[in-house]
């Protein structure tokens, strides 16, 4: 409890605005999200999605229709999978992240954790190379 009071702190005192309910430090999130049951999503994977600038995910259609059943709608969806994953897109998207550290990214899978067994790993070491902060949101994953 400590530990999480301290980076809400700093993350407020570096000036980064409030979204969807909680102060969100600029980054790329990787969000996990329901591998079945939609009432394993959590607050914390919601509030980062409610407050994200853009979110990167393996397929539109899914990802719409999970942000529609929490009622999070109007967010900015860019594709992210095997067959698009070196596209000049995904990397001008993370150069403006880079440039604009209070940017919001959030990286999410169809089902669980991405970066597990989905082409995610390779956007987060894109992230981390160019410098961009990363944080992980924890949920379901195919472990449990």
């Amino acid at each position: 409890p400590r530990q999480s009071h301290a980076l809400g702190t700093a993350a407020t005192r570096v000036g980064h605005g409030r979204r969807g309910g909680e102060d969100l430090a600029g980054g790329l999130y990787v969000v996990a999200t329901p591998i079945g049951n939609l009432s394993d999503m959590s607050n914390r994977a919601l509030e980062v999605l409610k407050g994200a600038d853009e979110v990167f995910c393996e397929d539109t259609r899914r990802t719409i229709k999970l942000l529609s059943a929490f009622g999070v709608r109007g967010k900015q969806l860019s594709s992210y999978h095997e067959h698009n994953k070196k596209s000049t897109k995904h990397r001008v998207a993370l150069e403006s992240l880079r440039r604009n550290p209070m940017r919001v990214v959030a990286l999410v899978c169809d089902a669980g954790t991405p970066s597990v067994s989905d082409p995610g790993s390779e956007l987060v070491q894109e992230a981390r190379r160019l410098g961009i902060r990363v944080h992980c949101i924890p949920g379901p994953c195919a472990f449990a």
